[in-house]
């Protein structure tokens, strides 16, 4: 079953970025299948129970990744099994990943996200053709411009394509 933005309240001024659907953990007893669903705003775990009962979210705001040295803490753990280990500020998560090409795609765009680099996202596991970047785009000559904040309506400036934190309220907005 596909994934739609309704099914996990996707608000109006959030993407989806990627998803992956019917990931395992061979470290947890019972085998369920785990959603992702990455969006600018927050990272989306949806572990499903056996035969449809006792689904987990848990819902993650990218704002509170650990950041250390100027770095967010996401980094790929390979042992035995591939994970993608993610840092918050209030508890860890450790994602099995099918293959290391997949686990690669989804720190980069984490790391993407968090520091505000949004020209380096590969928006390729989203289905949507119409949002992948190209290269063209990476290689324009960087602009500056203003933009209202979304919250609370104050003028922010910054580079086009960048994440800019309000003065006022806290908010990020994307440039």
């Amino acid at each position: 079953m596909a994934i739609k933005n309704n099914d996990y309240n996707i608000a109006i001024n959030e993407n989806i970025i990627m998803k992956a659907e019917n990931l395992y953990n061979p470290n947890r007893l019972i085998m369920n299948a785990t959603n992702l669903i990455l969006t600018n705003k927050r990272l989306i775990i949806h572990d499903k129970g056996m035969f449809g009962k006792g689904d987990n979210y848990r819902e993650y705001d990218l704002k509170k990744i650990k950041v250390f040295n100027d770095v967010p803490c996401v980094q790929i753990n390979q042992t035995n099994y591939i994970f993608l280990d993610i840092q918050f500020l209030d508890s860890d998560e450790s994602i099995a990943m099918p293959n290391i090409k997949m686990a690669k795609a989804w720190r980069n765009n984490i790391l993407s996200l968090v520091t505000g680099e949004l020209n380096t996202l590969d928006y390729g596991n989203t289905g949507n053709k119409k949002e992948s970047y190209s290269t063209s785009d990476q290689t324009k000559v960087s602009q500056y411009a203003s933009k209202k904040c979304e919250a609370c309506g104050a003028t922010l400036k910054g580079k086009v394509g960048t994440v800019v934190k309000c003065d006022y309220c806290g908010e990020e907005t994307l440039v």
